[in-house]
């Protein structure tokens, strides 16, 4: 599947998702919300685009049992188990050593010590998650916040209440299901024939999805205290999402926090309403420059029929500030860092992936491009997805860095990416170091960001091989990499993400 065909899928079922959610009321919406089944279901049909054309390629794909389905060579009911992997999915249930004393512990982060017993005997506020962001906006506003995990506490939450989850049954959330399925399949691009097979195939899913949903919120229906104000990071996690659903719905309010400055740099608004603005009241971006993207305040304007939101910049993501470099060897050689993202299997992300046998292959071959140049290479991997950092057979390719990427950086003078929404992109952005990124098309950047991206970086285009496989220009790549240039300024992103030249309000 050509690498722009992935972006505007996803893109087109990110958008479809939210017609859909405007549509719902009440307790279906709130259900859909926290489900936000839109997740597992790009992989799905990239699958069966692909099987589609595998015919005319001469090729046969291979993969998890999904596929058989698909090819309609079994039935969704004969698979032992998905194959589906939940980028939500949380642990409901974890235990986490010492849990009061790490509780003082982050409340702490953000509360003087003479400021502890107001903030212990009467908090404003409650955070069930952090991010760097969160605590210097708690500083900053002197908030009376308190701290508890998400996942323990709605593990208390949920003793001594009966279950009754919200709809009518099986049946009702079955309808639902069938609802999303005819919302989000129907596809052009899928013949009749693929599109019934791929629906039969994620109806579990949804239903699955939707069913815990449904538990999850009509436990927290019947817990009768819970806080009028709630602070959390992004709302990811399945705890955090509903609770935050559950408070609006009494009248109280939510504020989140932006990590990583992803969200500034997007062209599309319908992942951002989709993920934070439909479950928020408040959503704090790290400057108010930031806040004021043409996709953030479009998001917002989107968000109306689902609920007020505000949009505010803070002082500065502290998460995003690159610190000082260390001073490059006299005569050495340039040292290059190459900054992948992570495999996550049979799933995909927002914005998109190649495929994870695709992006391996990838990276075997641009790292033996990059270290075939007259540099010193290292790869900094992702340290989460299916791999934890150590993807197979990269180690004989290039030097390996397992140290935070903000180390690693401080011993580059270049450092290459080929994922641009990570943290780690944001952070290169507010550096003083030569980015180079190798541009698969799968992001769209916002209209003004776009113009920073091309000063800020040296872009080379990735596109496909005789044998489809995801390649670049040598020469280009050779450009990009090694040809000396002037100093580029990391001043517009430092505006961006740590509100330097912001008036303080």
């Amino acid at each position: 599947m050509p690498f722009d065909a992935l972006f505007k899928l996803s893109h087109c079922l990110q958008r479809r998702f939210f017609e859909m959610l405007v549509g719902l009321k009440g307790d279906e919406r709130d259900v859909m919300a926290l489900a936000k089944p839109v997740v597992g279901t790009a992989i799905v049909m990239e699958t069966a685009v692909a099987l589609q054309a595998e015919g005319a390629s001469g090729l046969r794909l291979e993969g998890p049992p999904e596929l058989a389905v698909l090819r309609g060579d079994a039935l969704p009911d004969e698979l032992e188990e998905s194959s589906l992997v939940d980028m939500g999915a949380a642990n409901l249930t974890t235990q986490i050593p010492y849990l009061t004393l790490r509780r003082l512990a982050r409340t702490l982060s953000w509360t003087p010590l003479t400021r502890l017993p107001a903030t212990l005997a009467a908090p404003q506020a409650l955070a069930v998650t952090h991010n760097r962001l969160l605590v210097a906006e708690a500083r900053r506003r002197r908030a009376r916040l308190w701290f508890h995990h998400a996942a323990p506490l709605f593990s208390r939450m949920r003793q001594g209440v009966s279950e009754a989850p919200l709809l009518d049954g099986p049946e009702h959330i079955d309808a639902l299901a069938g609802h999303v399925l005819r919302s989000l399949i129907d596809d052009q691009a899928l013949t009749n024939e693929m599109r019934e097979r791929a629906a039969a195939l994620l109806r579990p899913h949804y239903v699955g999805k939707l069913a815990q949903a449904a538990y999850t919120l009509g436990v927290l229906r019947r817990v009768k205290r819970l806080p009028n104000a709630l602070w959390s990071g992004t709302a990811s996690s399945l705890p955090v999402r509903a609770m935050g659903i559950e408070v609006m719905r009494r009248g109280g309010t939510v504020t989140r926090f932006d990590h990583g400055g992803t969200m500034s740099l997007l062209a599309e608004p319908y992942s951002l309403v989709n993920s934070e603005f439909s479950v928020t009241s408040e959503f704090v971006l790290p400057s108010a420059t930031a806040a004021r993207q043409p996709a953030v305040t479009r998001a917002a304007e989107l968000s109306r029929p689902l609920g007020l939101i505000s949009v505010t910049g803070g002082r500065g993501d502290p998460g995003l500030n690159p610190g000082s470099a260390s001073p490059r060897p006299a005569n050495g050689r340039l040292r290059v860092l190459y900054v992948g993202t992570a495999f996550y299997g049979f799933s995909q992300i927002y914005p998109p992936l190649p495929r994870a046998p695709v992006y391996l292959d990838w990276q075997h071959r641009i790292l033996g491009m990059i270290g075939a140049l007259p540099v010193e290479l290292t790869h900094k991997p992702h340290p989460g997805g299916l791999f934890r950092g150590r993807p197979p057979g990269l180690e004989h390719v290039a030097r390996i860095d397992q140290r935070l990427f903000e180390e690693a950086m401080k011993d580059a003078d270049c450092l290459v990416f080929d994922y641009s929404a990570s943290t780690t992109f944001s952070i290169a952005l507010s550096s003083d170091r030569r980015v180079v990124l190798l541009d698969f098309g799968c992001m769209r950047f916002g209209d003004e960001i776009k113009p920073l991206i091309k000063e800020r970086c040296r872009i080379v285009p990735v596109t496909c091989d005789g044998r489809n496989r995801a390649t670049v220009d040598p020469e280009a790549l050779e450009a990009a990499v090694c040809a000396p240039g002037p100093a580029l300024d990391p001043a517009p992103f430092r505006r961006l993400f740590l509100a330097e030249g912001e008036a303080a309000g």
